[in-house]
């Protein structure tokens, strides 16, 4: 998602799991937008390779864009939620509050 939104201004993806952790890991997920791909790059790291590496993990936590909640006590399932801010300038810039998934918790 990242790499398809890429460049794009105010638009963010979350995929999470309602139980608060990803399998093995202790994150619930991701929030990514129009800067993650580019965050990463800046950060010195290769998304390409870490999609392929299946090791988003390195790169999300990298970008600050790793969702942490913890355990929820339940396990529902799967969100996937898009969402799309008008009147935003520029990849970089999020919604006034910050990161959305701060919102979230």
């Amino acid at each position: 998602a990242a790499r398809a939104l890429a460049g794009q201004q105010g638009v963010w993806l979350l995929a999470a799991g309602t139980d608060g952790i990803d399998g093995a890991t202790g994150d619930a997920g991701a929030l990514v937008g129009g800067q993650t791909w580019q965050a990463a790059l800046d950060a010195g790291l290769d998304p390409a390779a870490g999609l392929a590496a299946a090791d988003a993990g390195t790169v999300l936590e990298a970008t600050g864009d790793v969702v942490h909640t913890g355990p929820t006590g339940t396990n529902v399932g799967d969100l996937v939620i898009g969402l799309k801010v008008s009147g935003v300038e520029g990849p970089d810039v999020r919604p006034p509050n910050g990161h959305p998934a701060d919102r979230m918790m």
